[in-house]
């Protein structure tokens, strides 16, 4: 049971968030969708922030392959945004599953032998730390964070938007192989 539940739709309400929690000696605990929403620490004596920054938007630069993505998303979201321009991103097998908590999660993606794990093709993550500051952290601006928020969970900020790297895919062609259970 948490002290307080807020759900962010602003980097404005993030920050007031974290202010109010600090005011009150309250720990803050960052929900993401996806995979890593059930991943919560004890709430006793914590703000539980989720946040929900999306607005129907994923920003696509089809020329540098890369996409913007405010926390809140999910796959389909930017699915839907980057296959008009023939490309596609380290997703999951759902569709519903939240593109921030994917990612701190590593992201184990259906093109994961060929392209690796989702969280080494992130570029940047904006995020908001505990004492209200605004960052854009990739590997040249505030590289040890960067890199512990790829794949590492989060909890040492809490992620507003990511920019990942889009892979030039089309089209795609899956299916399943199923064997006999004493083969």
């Amino acid at each position: 049971r948490p002290a307080a539940v807020v759900t962010a739709r602003s980097v404005g309400d993030v920050k007031e968030s974290l202010a109010w929690a600090k005011e009150r000696g309250l720990r803050v605990t960052s929900q993401t969708t996806g995979h890593a929403a059930e991943a919560l620490p004890s709430l006793e004596g914590s703000l539980l922030l989720k946040t929900q920054l999306h607005d129907g938007e994923v920003e696509i630069d089809a020329g540098a392959r890369t996409a913007r993505v405010l926390a809140g998303a999910k796959w389909d979201d930017v699915i839907t945004a980057a296959t008009p321009h023939g490309l596609t991103a380290l997703h999951g097998s759902s569709p519903s599953v939240g593109v921030v908590g994917y990612l701190l999660g590593g992201g184990l993606s259906s093109y994961g032998r060929s392209h690796g794990l989702a969280c080494n093709h992130v570029d940047a993550f904006e995020v908001v730390t505990e004492d209200g500051r605004e960052l854009r952290v990739d590997a040249e601006s505030e590289p040890d964070l960067f890199w512990a928020l790829r794949g590492g969970g989060g909890g040492l900020a809490v992620v507003t938007a990511v920019e990942i790297e889009l892979l030039p895919l089309a089209e795609v062609f899956a299916g399943a192989t199923f064997l006999p259970a004493e083969d």
